[in-house]
């Protein structure tokens, strides 16, 4: 029988009928959440004390863009569609089965390997769709007005809380007193609009943060890259993207580049808070390997649910998805990484990220 050691608790216990308690540490005052998430109160509050000793870097996924922006495995099979379409044209076998090719495709390669495949078949079109796919929907004035708190129809209500809440949650995070650095991921502008747009909500209503005199404006760097939107008018911003393997390649042939030490200076000496990211990446989870010996004291910590495990939309089984939770609570665990609430729902995770925002913002004696 498989034993796991519970990361919060640090004692084996068998995997049978896994229950949330057993990696949420148990103690009564955790804070619940409607849709039965759960956040730890302990690491809530080694979250908020790290926080103000050491600062916080905040570092998203793609995951924060909700339904604003596909997800990679979306991104680059849409990509891939199409490049086949415009590029082997002379194949009709390949036209005729696209739909089996592309899930040949996804399940034999990654979403790095996808991405190689498209800048090899369409060379010439590999940025264009790129981009094409990241704004394919253009939704930015309704994030603006979403960020400030324009009147919303309330039968909108439920699609726009799908697809900006909890990029709203990480905007108004971000421009915390305590947060020194966004460390993005995506190549795509959402972010810094939900930003831009709730820093002007909060200068048109007067309200000014605790600790004004703080900073409150945090550097953004772009590990992987920057494309601006078809409708933006600064088209001479982009960066280089990182998604297909020589991508990959040609970055790590610099270690020292600003793109990894940057990161890695970053974990290695404030807090830090993922949000939106899985953490199964492999480059990922090579940075927090580099940073681990020299972060123990510092604190990483992440926000995830059931849902983003995969487990209700493949198995539809809420069982699985504890014990599936917990299997990644422990690899996380490994890579030094806490994992700070667990629960079936994706949609309570903005609410965890106010929790959070204001935790932070309360004075040291109130954080336990």
């Amino acid at each position: 029988m498989l034993i796991y050691f519970t990361p919060w608790e640090g004692i084996p216990r068998e995997i049978v009928k896994v229950d949330r308690a057993d990696y949420i540490s148990e103690r009564k005052d955790n804070i619940e959440f409607k849709g039965k998430n759960v956040m730890d109160r302990n690491l809530l509050d080694s979250l908020c004390r790290n926080a103000q000793q050491y600062g916080l870097t905040i570092f998203v996924g793609s995951g924060i863009n909700g339904e604003a922006c596909p997800q990679w495995g979306e991104l680059t099979s849409g990509m891939l569609e199409d490049a086949l379409t415009s590029n082997l044209t002379e194949d009709p076998k390949l036209l005729t089965n696209k739909e089996d090719v592309k899930k040949w495709s996804k399940s034999y390669y990654d979403v790095y390997g996808i991405a190689s495949l498209v800048k090899a078949l369409a060379p010439d079109r590999y940025m264009e769709l790129l981009r094409f796919h990241i704004y394919q929907h253009d939704f930015y004035d309704e994030l603006v007005a979403y960020c400030k708190n324009k009147s919303i129809r309330s039968r909108d209500r439920s699609n726009l809380d799908r697809r900006y809440s909890l990029l709203k949650a990480v905007a108004r995070l971000c421009i915390s007193p305590l947060v020194n650095a966004i460390v993005t991921f995506n190549y795509d502008g959402l972010l810094d609009t939900a930003i831009e747009a709730v820093r002007a909500e909060r200068s048109r209503t007067g309200k000014k943060s605790i600790n004004s005199q703080r900073s409150s404006n945090p550097m953004i760097i772009r590990t992987h890259g920057y494309l601006s939107s078809p409708h933006s008018i600064f088209k001479g911003i982009d960066q280089d993207v990182v998604l297909s393997h020589d991508e990959y390649f040609e970055m790590q042939r610099e270690p020292e580049s600003m793109e990894t030490s940057t990161p890695l200076h970053l974990l290695r000496n404030s807090a830090a808070l993922f949000v939106g990211a899985s953490l199964k990446d492999w480059n990922m989870l090579r940075l927090l390997e580099y940073a681990s010996p020299e972060h123990e004291g510092c604190g990483t910590y992440c926000l995830l649910s059931e849902e983003d495990m995969g487990t209700l939309k493949n198995f539809g089984d809420e069982d699985l998805g504890r014990v599936a939770m917990r299997m990644h609570a422990t690899l996380l665990n490994f890579f030094g990484v806490k994992l700070l609430s667990a629960g079936i729902l994706r949609k309570n995770i903005p609410e965890e990220v106010d929790l959070i925002r204001e935790s932070l913002l309360k004075p040291m004696d109130d954080v336990r």
